[in-house]
């Protein structure tokens, strides 16, 4: 069960930095990181 775990964290923190990275590559920087994070947190 703990390397299930880890593997999921590694890949959830992954996924979360290709889309920051995603995000800030296409021009829209800060609140582009904020719609992202928002998105992932559930708000709307």
């Amino acid at each position: 069960m703990p390397a299930l775990q880890k593997a999921t964290l590694v890949a959830g923190g992954g996924l979360l930095l290709v889309l920051l990275a995603l995000s800030l590559a296409t021009g829209a920087g800060v609140y582009g990181a904020e719609s992202v994070l928002g998105y992932l947190l559930g708000a709307p």
